[in-house]
């Protein structure tokens, strides 16, 4: 039981570890809005039967996601950077 549960865990993160270390929402990953094919083009301009095609081959593009500064900076950003005011107690 242990290792299916570890099992799943470890997909999540390894989904999550993706999304950080991309700055990329999880519904921009599942729209695959920042990922080109092979050749380069945007996926969102393929046709369904063309997607499932081809979806094993798709490639994320930094240069589609304004607000991916490379894997260094943002996990430093997610993990280091506070999100809230100094003196915010966490009330609401």
């Amino acid at each position: 039981w242990s290792v299916a549960v570890l099992g799943k865990a470890g997909m999540v993160l390894q989904v999550h570890t993706g999304l950080i270390s991309r700055n990329e929402l999880a519904a921009e990953w599942s729209e695959k809005l920042y990922y080109v094919t092979d050749d380069g083009l945007p996926v969102e301009e393929l046709s369904d039967d063309e997607f499932n095609r081809r979806f094993d081959a798709f490639v994320y593009d930094a240069s589609r996601n304004d607000f991916d500064r490379g894997c260094m900076r943002n996990c430093f950003s997610f993990w280091c950077v506070p999100r809230w005011a100094r003196g915010q107690l966490g009330e609401f």
